[in-house]
Formats: structure tokens, C-alpha cells, sequence
């Protein structure tokens, strides 16, 4: 279940292929921003990963999104991830009482980080998925 791009790339190298992917398969644009970006380790760089790709699905699935920014930034000693989409408003109550695995899931991975997980509706509608966390290395 380890991402096989994780393997080889960088966290930015492999959220870009997961994007490229993603608009190949679904027809939307999916904007990459993590240059620069260095996960402190290989389990935080496939938590990141799985939370982007869980929120990207999410987005797709449930809000009709036709695009979606990526960024991974550190701005020390914190470092954050968010996943902002267009689409369907989100449905704050439909989504902290569902009882799907993957809000769950990205919320475990955040804490596994150290982590705060939050998930937002746009004024403008769709949604922000945001993990924020202070890299170990900077601990």
C-alpha cells in the first residue's frame, strides 16, 4: 500500500504525478505548489501523501470539484498541507457525522504527524482539507 511514486520522487514529485493522474482520469485541473518542500521522513512524506490523495477523492467525489490546488509549504517551525477545491458546498454536519473511513483517516495520519486536521467550507463554496505540524526536525 506504500505509494510506489513515494519510492522513488520526492513528496512534490509524487503529489505532481498523482495530479497528472488525477486529470487524466477525471478531466479537472489539479495545481501542485511544494517545490522546495522536504518531508522530514518517508512515513511523513506517505501520511502527507494518502491525506492529499484522500482529500483530492473527497473533493471529487462528493463536491463535483473541477479544481484543485495542492500546496506543502513551511513557514518554521510549522509546516502545512491544504487541499482547496471548488464545487458543491461542503456540508459541515453530513461530514463530521458521517461514517465514512477517510475523514477519520486523514485525521489519524495529521495526529500521527503531531499534527492538527481540519476541514473547512469556501465561502465561495467547495472546501479547504488543512493538516498543519511541526516537522520533527525543526522540533
Amino acid at each position: 500500500l506504500w505509494p510506489v511514486s513515494l519510492e522513488r520522487q520526492s513528496l512534490a514529485s509524487a503529489l505532481s504525478a498523482l495530479a497528472r493522474d488525477i486529470e487524466q482520469l477525471y478531466g479537472i485541473t489539479v495545481n501542485v505548489h511544494a517545490e522546495g518542500f522536504v518531508a522530514e521522513s518517508g512515513h511523513a512524506a506517505h501520511h502527507l501523501f494518502r491525506i492529499a490523495q484522500e482529500a483530492i477523492h473527497n473533493a471529487i467525489k462528493h463536491g463535483q470539484a473541477r479544481l484543485i490546488d495542492v500546496r506543502v509549504e513551511q513557514v518554521p517551525p510549522r509546516a502545512m498541507l491544504s487541499v482547496v477545491a471548488d464545487g458543491a458546498p461542503l456540508d459541515l454536519h453530513r461530514a463530521r457525522t458521517s461514517d465514512g473511513m477517510g475523514l477519520l483517516g486523514m485525521r489519524l495520519r495529521a495526529e500521527a504527524l503531531g499534527g492538527e486536521f481540519s476541514i473547512e467550507p469556501l465561502p465561495a463554496g467547495g472546501s479547504e482539507v488543512c493538516v498543519t505540524w511541526t516537522p520533527r526536525a525543526a522540533a
